[in-house]
């Protein structure tokens, strides 16, 4: 059976995506291997590759209470939100697992629309909680802590030009 380049390549994330949440010697191992392998998906914003570490019936929330359920939602939000914010990079501080529930403390920092300055008025970097459950070695549900006003502002004040 002959794949085009495009599904080649997602079956291959998937597979990699598998083979990253394979059994290593504990649970909490595993665990933290899906997890790490989550940031690092979101970090390169792969979003296709997201979908598939994602649980179909997937839930998310943001900071504000947004709410998204299913894995290619999830991920075609993360598209749109990378789209503002180019380079969004969350950095990881703590790691805490417990029986499929993962509690993550992290700074989120990112530039609206790539857009430098010498005052720095467009980059922003916070304090994030996050909140994660695995089923099956897969993130079922996902929400965010943080205070956001400063990238809200920094939104309005681009739109406002």
């Amino acid at each position: 059976m002959a794949y085009s380049k495009t599904t080649f390549l997602l079956r291959l994330a998937w597979l990699s995506t598998l083979w990253a949440c394979q059994p290593i010697e504990s649970k909490n191992d595993v665990e933290t291997k899906c997890v790490t392998r989550f940031i690092e998906l979101l970090n390169r914003h792969q979003a296709d590759s997201l979908s598939f570490i994602l649980h179909q019936d997937a839930e998310f929330i943001d900071t504000q209470n947004r709410y998204l359920k299913g894995n290619e939602r999830i991920a075609k939000g993360w598209k749109k939100y990378w789209e503002i914010f180019p380079d969004y990079h969350l950095e990881v501080e703590n790691i805490w697992v417990e029986s499929g529930k993962i509690a993550l403390f992290a700074k989120a920092k990112a530039t609206y629309k790539n857009k430098q300055s010498e005052s720095n008025e467009n980059q922003w970097e916070i304090p994030m909680a996050i909140q994660l459950q695995l089923s099956d070695n897969k993130i079922i549900a996902w929400r965010m802590y943080g205070d956001t006003k400063i990238i809200y502002e920094i939104i309005r004040s681009n739109e406002a030009e």
